[in-house]
């Protein structure tokens, strides 16, 4: 993969020719209160024993480029998620092991409280998440993976439920993450805590993971043209 290095609030990535970079930009505060809320009507819902199909807020279409084809991209569902802030990494990291351990000989469901629990407390705020990026795991190492190691630039485009809507294209820059980054290991936790709910596939590894740079975020929601009477 091309190398890609963070210096402030820019993202490198180095090429053969020469160096590009990346302004790194905030996502908005309206997407990461959509994200945590999001979250939060989920662990209800969990909670409450009801069958999750799916959840679309975490399942991003992942546009990646495809230099070699005649078209050239190429995309398919990804998990996406917020990552906290540094400082809080190595206590949620913490909280999550505790919780799996305290879980690991208890019936699925009689150990659904305890990882509530824990889950709940770190989407407590959207305030605990860095919002320069956004997380996932890597599964297949299929065509997204090898174009993500030709060219790091991807967009991510989320879509919500109705009757609004959300949704937003995220372009980033990729970072591949090896499993011994806190990170990564903070992303494949939080699956862990839910690896046998009824919205996951369950998986038995995960390679690597990802940090994708936020870059530009663009609102696609859509919006109606029927003009309203004047008063």
């Amino acid at each position: 993969m091309k190398k890609v290095r963070v210096k402030g609030k820019q993202i490198e990535v180095i090429e053969s020719d020469g160096i590009k970079k990346f302004e790194i930009n905030d996502l908005p505060k309206d997407f990461t209160e959509w994200q945590v809320e999001s979250r939060k009507e989920l662990f209800n819902r969990i909670e409450k024993g009801e069958f999750i199909a799916m959840f679309g807020v975490h399942l991003p279409v992942l546009v990646t480029l495809d230099q070699k084809g005649t078209f050239p991209f190429n995309t398919g569902n990804r998990g996406a998620g917020l990552v906290p802030k540094a400082e809080h990494l190595e206590s949620y990291l913490h909280s999550l092991r505790e919780s799996l351990t305290r879980t690991k000989e208890k019936p699925w469901k009689e150990s659904l409280r305890d990882r509530l629990s824990t889950i709940k407390e770190i989407y407590s705020s959207p305030e605990n998440f860095d919002k320069r990026m956004l997380g996932g795991l890597e599964i297949f190492e299929g065509k997204a993976y090898k174009n993500m190691l030709e060219s790091p630039l991807v967009s991510l485009h989320y879509t919500g439920p109705g009757p609004t809507y959300r949704s937003y294209q995220v372009n980033c820059i990729t970072e591949i993450l090896p499993v011994e980054d806190s990170r990564y290991q903070f992303l494949h936790l939080t699956r862990r805590l839910f690896e046998h709910e009824s919205f996951h596939i369950p998986q038995p590894e995960f390679p690597f993971g990802y940090i994708f740079w936020v870059c530009e975020v663009h609102d696609k929601t859509p919006q109606s043209k029927i003009k309203k009477p004047s008063t």
